[in-house]
C-alpha cells in the first residue's frame, strides 16, 4: 500500500474515534455561535430601577428555605447565589410593574427567572388562590386590583419597594 493513503486511512481512523465523538461532546455549534451561553447571561446590563412605589408579594409557602435570600434580593441587598427559578406575574397594563420585574429578571441568571405578563383579574386570582411564586406590582396597580385580600395571606409576605 502506498504510504499517501496508509497516511490518509489512519488520519480518517482516528478522526472517526476521536473526532466524531469530539464533536458530540464539546457542542461545536456552541463553540462559533455569538450569542448568549450559560454564562454570559449574568453579565447583561440591569436597567435602571423605575420610579415610583412598588409592591412585591412573595409566596413563603415555595420558597421556605430561601425566603431570606430573595427578601434581600427583592429589596435590592447584596445577595449569594440562589439555586432556584421562579416565575414572576406582572400585570400587563402595569408599565413600571413590568419594568421592574424585567429588572430583575436581568439581575438573575438567565432563564433563572420568567416574567408573565398576564390580566390584573387573573393575576389577582392566582395570587388569592397562592398559585404564584412572586408577583411585582406598581402601589398604582395593587391600589386598583384592591391586593388586601393577598396581603392578609399569613404565607405571602408583601415587600414595599421605593424607586427614586
Amino acid at each position: 500500500m502506498r504510504p499517501a493513503l496508509r497516511i490518509g486511512a489512519i488520519l480518517c481512523a482516528l478522526f472517526l474515534c476521536l473526532g466524531i465523538p469530539g464533536l458530540y461532546y464539546a457542542h461545536a455549534g456552541t463553540l462559533f455561535r455569538e450569542g448568549a451561553d450559560a454564562v454570559s447571561g449574568a453579565t447583561q446590563v440591569v436597567p435602571d430601577q423605575p420610579s415610583g412605589a412598588f409592591l412585591v408579594f412573595l409566596n413563603t409557602t415555595e420558597y421556605r428555605d430561601t425566603v431570606q435570600a430573595w427578601r434581600a434580593f427583592f429589596s435590592e441587598e447584596p445577595v449569594g447565589v440562589i439555586m432556584e427559578d421562579l416565575h414572576c406575574l406582572t400585570i400587563r397594563q402595569d408599565a413600571p410593574g413590568c419594568e421592574l420585574a424585567r429588572r430583575y429578571q436581568a439581575r438573575l441568571a438567565e432563564n433563572q427567572m420568567e416574567v408573565v405578563p398576564e390580566d390584573g383579574t387573573l393575576v389577582l386570582s392566582r395570587m388569592e388562590q397562592g398559585m404564584f411564586d412572586v408577583a411585582v406590582l406598581s402601589e398604582e396597580a395593587a391600589g386598583a386590583y384592591n391586593t388586601s385580600l393577598v396581603e392578609g395571606i399569613p404565607q405571602v409576605e408583601v415587600i414595599k419597594i421605593s424607586g427614586e
